[in-house]
């Protein structure tokens, strides 16, 4: 992600702090589930990431930003952790943040073990990624973030 440091000061004219909850509470534009966004020039970024990157640094666009205070408006860097996908989504339901559907989506049909066999299948590189979706039972999407390290990314390969 790249920043234009000029609007650092724009960025900061765009929260309000709350003293009781610590959090930065954007007002400025949001999204429909309450995650402020950011115009730059090259496109609107989500301004919880735009925080992270501004106070932390730069940091791999495929994973997630998770709030700790469980407040997507909120882009105090205090709040925010860096996770994968999974984790964020685990850390959702858990919670009771999740929409039946979410749940629903985000209960993979893996489990751990058959994750470490799609891993052990995707370096082995003898099926495609679409036979190992169909073997599993599970789209591509799946084996590609699974190959990518949004999900499953704390699983090893299945040993030979």
């Amino acid at each position: 992600m790249e920043i234009d440091y000029s609007r650092i000061p724009y960025f900061t004219s765009k929260y309000i702090k709350d003293s009781d909850t610590g959090c930065w509470e954007w007002v400025a534009a949001k999204n429909r589930a309450g995650y402020g966004l950011l115009k730059l020039p090259d496109a609107c970024k989500l301004a919880h990431r735009v925080s992270y990157w501004i106070h932390k640094g730069p940091f791999d666009e495929s994973m997630d930003i998770m709030h700790k205070c469980d407040n997507p408006g909120c882009v105090n860097p205090d709040h925010l952790e860096i996770c994968t996908h999974a984790m964020n989504m685990a850390d959702r339901i858990a919670k009771g943040r999740a929409r039946e559907s979410q749940r629903k989506r985000t209960d993979l049909k893996l489990t751990s073990e058959s994750a470490a066999q799609v891993k052990r299948l995707l370096l082995r590189g003898e099926l495609s990624q679409r036979a190992i979706a169909r073997l599993f039972g599970v789209t591509e999407t799946s084996i590609r973030h699974i190959k990518s390290g949004r999900l499953w990314a704390d699983v090893e390969p299945a040993q030979d």
